[in-house]
């Protein structure tokens, strides 16, 4: 797992490209190729490790056309 301080929060990295941030009490946002594919104000995650595993199940629910 890589992680980089962000204004936000942390970024999360996963080996298959999608990054995350968890910031304030409840806002969650996902990135592919810098594109934000996920943005949501109500998570239920709290942890960068619950994160990682987020974006290693993200590929599966998000494909691409």
């Amino acid at each position: 797992m890589s992680t980089v301080r962000h204004p936000k929060g942390s970024i999360v990295r996963h080996p298959n490209g999608f990054e995350g941030v968890l910031y304030g009490d409840t806002y969650l946002v996902v990135y592919y190729n810098n594109e934000q594919v996920l943005h949501t104000r109500y998570r239920n995650i709290d942890t960068e490790e619950e994160l990682y595993a987020l974006l290693e199940e993200l590929p599966w629910f998000i494909r691409e056309p």
